[in-house]
């Protein structure tokens, strides 16, 4: 999932690397993959015979095809490919697919693994997400990188990994805040958990664990996030 929150003319925004899957907290079982394996071709997503395009729910292209929306890419002696989004000013998200609800603020490119409710909305479960920016962006922009949703809430965030600019209406002259370059995990109140500075060329790992079985969205406790640059492992406890 890639959201920007102003218009973005350029081809290729981030590379979202190989490793995006849920697991549960003691990392013995992996109940989501969604790890692009050697073999598979972009094509693959609209293939639903295909490993991708059976674990793919829905995409959100606008106007693009697949091929212009992602390119998957082999890492060095990696076991799993990379996935590239790509937006552009075709990116225009229409709901119900009317025209009259499009969402021309900003420009979106999503993709949403299958997964079944019973198994992960329940319990510990631990959200990983992997990415590397391999250029420079506009930060007077915003970046909504990855999130998960309540289910049923109207597209509430529990939590999301946002990067730029946040949006804030009244900013109209694009003016930069102080955190523009981090990536910040945001709660549902989109306060900042943790943070961390971007390094173009560098991987982030993100593991979020969420406990389902809380009642109340303040209730919900982030364990631990982990992130990685340069090959060292940084583990930060938070717990809310």
């Amino acid at each position: 999932m890639i959201y920007t929150s102003r218009s973005a003319s350029w081809a290729s925004l981030l590379l979202l690397i190989s490793l995006s899957a849920l697991v549960v907290p003691n990392l013995s079982k992996v109940v989501v993959d969604y790890r692009v394996p050697l073999s598979a071709k972009v094509a693959d997503l609209d293939d639903p015979a295909s490993v991708m395009g059976n674990r793919t729910f829905f995409k959100i292209m606008g106007e693009n095809s697949v091929t212009e929306s992602y390119e998957f890419q082999k890492t060095p002696n990696g076991k799993f490919q990379s996935i590239t989004f790509k937006i552009n000013d075709k990116s225009i998200f229409l709901p119900d697919n009317d025209p009259k609800k499009a969402q021309v603020g900003f420009r979106r490119n999503d993709l949403l693994p299958k997964y079944d409710p019973k198994a992960l909305e329940v319990g510990k479960k631990t959200y990983h997400h992997s990415f590397i920016f391999k250029e420079g962006l506009n930060k007077t922009h915003g970046y909504l990188l990855a999130s998960v949703e309540f289910p049923k809430e109207n597209g509430a965030h529990m939590f999301d990994l946002h990067w730029g600019n946040a949006f804030r209406s009244e900013n109209i002259e694009g003016k930069l805040s102080p955190d523009a370059n981090k990536i910040k995990l945001r709660d549902i109140n989109f306060e900042t958990l943790f943070s961390v500075d971007m390094v173009i060329g560098k991987v982030f790992n993100f593991a979020v664990e969420i406990d389902w079985d809380k009642k109340y969205a303040d209730e919900i406790r982030f364990s631990f996030i982990i992130t990685r640059t340069s090959g060292v492992v940084e583990l930060i406890i938070i717990d809310l």
